[in-house]
């Protein structure tokens, strides 16, 4: 992919939080580290916690320094958040139903020096609360992912490639005039959220599948060459292609976006 641009190098301290959304709160601490162990061969080296609120929570790191916290709260997540969240998963038709008979919820959080490996021990602790049978569903990040999706999705770590699925959503959304497909989660990894927009020119109901294809592509090569775009910048992934790159307010997304548009 050609395009002129610059590289983030340096570390920033991440935080990732999400919420497990569960039918009791009563978790097995046993079997979410043997799930760490089995499937990720990852051991997490316990902290003591004065857990001041009074509620349960487990502290550990792994041996990076990465630290993982986990609270359960016998309520569901207020105000129906979770379920308003819920509907916006359109690759999971039963999400709203599932996650309205949550009953309680983990709080699931890292924190580390390393972005990056912050962010992967989120979704290694997450896929391993997620196979505890009390779990429906994950909530983060105005997201809520069924475990088996949040599960097949983690697996690409396994051959050594980031989680960019666990970490970013690829939403969708239409105006009378442009499709959109955006980006969710690209400002906890310390980059702008991102919009690729093209203009409607048919009614073509696959038209969002080759524009989630290509956000995909996109945000791959940001996350793995940490790439920060510039405004007024062209990107293509042939010698012919130049997609024009503007930053301005977001459309589908709050707050500023770089938007990539395809008038093709």
């Amino acid at each position: 992919m050609k395009k002129e641009s610059f590289k983030i190098e340096k570390k920033k301290r991440g935080t990732f939080v999400g919420f497990v959304l569960t039918t009791s709160d009563v978790w097995s601490k046993t079997s979410f580290l043997n799930n760490l162990k089995e499937n990720w061969n990852l051991i997490l080296h316990e902290e003591e916690c004065d857990d001041k609120e009074g509620n349960s929570t487990f502290m550990a790191r792994n041996d990076e320094g990465i630290t993982v916290a986990v609270t359960s709260l016998n309520v569901p997540v207020p105000n129906g958040e979770a379920e308003f969240y819920a509907k916006g998963n359109y690759t999971w038709h039963d999400a709203e139903k599932v996650v309205h008979g949550h009953t309680a919820h983990l709080i699931l959080m890292t924190m580390g020096e390393d972005v990056y490996a912050c962010g992967k021990l989120f979704v290694q602790a997450a896929d391993a609360l997620l196979q505890q049978d009390i779990a429906l569903a994950l909530y983060t990040d105005g997201v809520v992912f069924s475990p088996q999706m949040y599960h097949d999705s983690a697996a690409m770590m396994k051959e050594g490639d980031l989680p960019i699925l666990n970490w970013v959503w690829l939403g969708i959304h239409q105006t009378p005039i442009a499709r959109i497909v955006y980006t969710y989660g690209m400002r906890k990894l310390g980059f702008e959220e991102m919009e690729y927009v093209c203009p409607i020119k048919n009614d073509d109901l696959n038209a969002f599948n080759a524009m989630r294809s290509m956000m995909l592509d996109i945000v791959t090569y940001v996350l793995v060459q940490k790439v920060q775009f510039q405004d007024g910048e062209t990107l293509g992934f042939t010698l012919d292609q130049k997609l024009p790159i503007s930053y301005s307010k977001g459309i589908a997304v709050e707050g500023n976006t770089f938007k990539i548009t395809n008038e093709g």
